[in-house]
């Protein structure tokens, strides 16, 4: 519930969300992936950023760091050894889609279709292994849907999960760029 959400994610305003402020997409995505760098480099994962370093989007700053961090800890979770998990975005005149790709395990059109059922008992021996409720989707899709956006999953079984958060409004290009920044554009790997 947007309650349970704006508890979680350290927002504040009502509903949950404060989209008013930019926020500098790669700065917050390298904040998020450093906190999965070790665990991902003990599992031989590769974490990729592969976010322009100017790009700035409107949208709530703990909210988002929120999701990433669900995202990509399920990632590693699902993903074997050796493998890259990258995050990326699709802008558009008028939206813009942040993703979360992996290599991992992925998801059957069965599954996929029970992902957002709450009730619904996950199948595949691997999932019942590793911890988790099921919630954190659900978390990520409502915390997208105050953000006036949506979260949509692309998925084959053994080939990997693609995780598509859309922003039904576009991603702007910073006004300032330091000389720093335009070296360390493109993609950073961790």
């Amino acid at each position: 519930t947007a309650g349970n959400v704006a508890l979680r994610t350290g927002a504040t305003a009502p509903g949950g969300v404060d989209p008013g402020g930019e926020l500098r997409l790669a700065e917050l995505t390298r904040e998020v992936i450093a906190l999965f760098a070790d665990v991902a480099e003990s599992k031989g994962i590769i974490l990729e950023n592969r976010l322009p370093e100017e790009l700035e989007l409107r949208a709530d700053a703990n909210a988002l760091s929120a999701i990433l961090r669900n995202l990509i800890n399920n990632a590693i979770k699902f993903s074997p050894a050796a493998t890259t998990i990258r995050v990326d975005v699709v802008l558009r005149e008028s939206s813009c889609e942040l993703l979360v790709c992996d290599e991992g395990e992925g998801f059957s059109e069965e599954e996929l279709g029970e992902l957002f059922k709450l009730s619904a008992k996950r199948g595949g021996s691997k999932r019942k292994k590793a911890k988790g409720t099921g919630l954190g989707l659900q978390l990520c899709k409502e915390l997208m849907e105050l953000h006036g956006g949506t979260l949509r999953i692309e998925s084959q079984p053994a080939v990997g999960t693609q995780i598509y958060l859309h922003f039904p409004y576009p991603a702007q290009r910073g006004r300032l760029q330091s000389s720093d920044n335009k070296q360390s554009a493109g993609k950073d790997s961790f």
